[in-house]
C-alpha cells in the first residue's frame, strides 16, 4: 500500500495501531485452537499406541 500524502500515512498508521491488539488476538486464536487440537490428538494417539504395543 503506497501513500504519497503524509496525512494519509499518519491516519493509516493510527488505524493499524488502534486495531493491532485486536487483530493479533483474532489472528492468533484460530491458530492456537488448531495447535491445541493437534496436540490433543497426537497425545491421545501416542497414548493409545503406547498402551496397545507396550512402547511407552
Amino acid at each position: 500500500m503506497e501513500m504519497t500524502d503524509g496525512t494519509n500515512k499518519v491516519s493509516v498508521t493510527k488505524g493499524k495501531e488502534n486495531f493491532s491488539i485486536g487483530e493479533t488476538i483474532k489472528g492468533l486464536t484460530p491458530t492456537f485452537i488448531v495447535i491445541m487440537g493437534i496436540t490433543l490428538i497426537l497425545a491421545l494417539v501416542l497414548r493409545y499406541v503406547g498402551y496397545r504395543y507396550g512402547v511407552l
